[in-house]
Order: structure tokens, then C-alpha cells, then sequence
């Protein structure tokens, strides 16, 4: 007796959907009219969601930082300098390195390293980080930096003659620039951390020798343990033997990566 219930594939499809989107039931009822010609009604997309405990209007809210850093990942980038004391012939000095993070890929650009930070050197590198995402085909749209007077207006006004979008950081935020401070944490600790830098050739070269390990040895966590730069074939599904594993290593062996052996 009375109308037929709904096929059971429709009404899991109106709830993958909701469940997936947070939709209200009319935006939801639009998919479902892109994806079957079976006549559905707002009432009955409606009804579906309460049935499962699912708001059917939910409330339009703000977006979390969360949210805002994945959908503009592939373009948005972190810039930020760390420090390293270097022995020179004047004795020791700060030296300073200026990295950016393409956050959609968590490729890592750094400057060369500078004891005088100053305007004008803080606008080659931001020329410089432009190129670079152009030649490699990385997408560039917003780039946060905290207020670090040696990123002044002059840096950002550089951004901005390259159609960029500079944000600078409110007091007391560090979450916001946290992808890009991270990695510093980690070029120290498994690197710099570990030498006296004599010079900033040498400096230079510590930097570059960890760029190339965390680019193309190094697994990350957050792309699922693969490799930013993949540039030989995956392997199959079949644990190597010992006897094909072999151990690689850079820096004296401080940073150490395994690779099936070559045949």
C-alpha cells in the first residue's frame, strides 16, 4: 500500500553525497539531477538525510584555516628565514637563508645564504622564487609570510609588480605559517644542527644537500610516504630481498636512504 519506497542505490547515493559535502538538501538534490534521470524531489532528498540524522539545512559558517589551506594548496606558498652562526675570517657570524614552501606539493625553494639581508636582496629572491615556480610548473598565487621586518613592503610590493598576493601574518598566529616553519625545524635538526658551517659556500652546500634528499630520497607523511620528486619507477609489490637493498647515504652518512639495487 502507498508509493513505492526509493531504490536503496538512491538513497545511498543522496547520502555520500551529504555526508561527503555537508550540502543542505537542495544543493544535494542538484547533484543527484546531474547523475540520474529518475525524477527525485526536494521532499524526498529531505527526508532521505533526517532519516540518517543528517541536517538537511545545515548553517552557512566561516571556513577553518584547515579548510582554506586545502582548497588553495596548489597555489599558495610559505615563506619564512631561519639562521645559521657561521665561522668566517671575521670570526662569527648569523647568516641567513630565506625558504618558501609550495604547500600543494611541499616542494621547498631557499635562497642563498646572506650575513645582509636587506631590501634590495629580498626582492631578488623574491624575483627568484617566481621563476622558479614558473619553470617548474608550480602554480603561485597567495604567499604568507610573518611580520619579519627584513619582509617589508618592498617585498611585498615585488610580489605584488608579479601579480601575487602577499599576506602577512597577524600578531600572535604561528599556525598560519606552519608547513613552511616545520620544514625549518626540520633542516636543523636533521642537518645544520650537526656541523660547525665554516663559511657560507659551505653553508650553501649543507642547504642544497638536504634539498636534494628531501626532494627525491626522503618519504613524506603528509603525500601518503612518497616522494616529492618520483623520478624512477615505482616498485612492485613484492618485498625485495636484503640482498637487493642497498643503502645510500649524503653528508658522511647523516642522511640515509634505501633503494632497490640495481640490476
Amino acid at each position: 500500500m502507498g508509493r513505492p519506497k526509493k531504490p536503496l542505490a538512491l538513497q545511498d547515493l543522496v547520502l555520500k553525497i551529504a555526508r561527503e559535502t555537508g550540502w543542505g538538501y537542495s544543493r544535494v538534490l542538484g547533484e543527484i539531477r546531474k547523475l540520474t534521470t529518475r525524477q527525485v524531489s526536494r521532499q524526498t532528498v529531505r527526508n532521505i538525510m533526517q532519516a540518517h540524522d543528517l541536517d538537511p539545512a545545515p548553517q552557512r559558517r566561516e571556513k577553518t584555516w584547515d579548510e582554506f589551506v586545502k582548497i588553495h594548496a596548489q597555489s599558495l606558498w610559505q615563506c619564512d628565514f631561519f639562521r645559521k652562526s657561521v665561522w668566517t675570517l671575521k670570526g662569527r657570524q648569523d647568516f641567513y637563508v630565506l625558504a618558501f614552501l609550495h604547500v600543494g606539493t611541499q616542494s621547498v625553494w631557499t635562497s642563498p645564504c646572506t650575513a645582509h639581508p636587506d631590501n634590495a636582496w629580498v626582492c631578488d629572491q623574491a624575483e627568484a622564487v617566481c621563476e622558479h615556480a614558473r619553470t617548474n610548473d608550480l602554480q603561485m598565487d597567495t604567499v604568507i609570510h610573518d611580520a619579519d621586518s627584513k619582509l617589508g613592503k618592498d617585498f611585498d610590493a615585488k610580489l605584488r609588480e608579479r601579480r601575487l598576493r602577499p599576506r602577512r601574518m597577524p600578531p600572535c598566529s604561528p599556525t598560519l605559517n606552519a608547513f613552511i616553519e616545520r620544514w625549518i625545524q626540520s633542516i636543523k635538526l636533521e642537518c645544520l644542527d650537526h656541523f660547525i658551517v665554516l663559511g657560507a659556500k659551505h653553508l650553501d652546500y649543507l642547504v642544497t644537500q638536504y634539498l636534494e634528499y628531501f626532494h627525491a630520497e626522503r618519504p613524506h607523511q603528509g603525500l601518503e610516504n612518497k616522494l616529492i620528486l618520483q623520478t624512477k619507477p615505482l616498485p612492485d609489490e613484492q618485498a625485495p630481498e636484503l640482498e637487493q637493498v642497498v643503502c645510500h647515504e649524503r653528508l658522511g652518512g647523516l642522511l640515509k636512504h634505501f633503494e632497490r639495487r640495481a640490476a
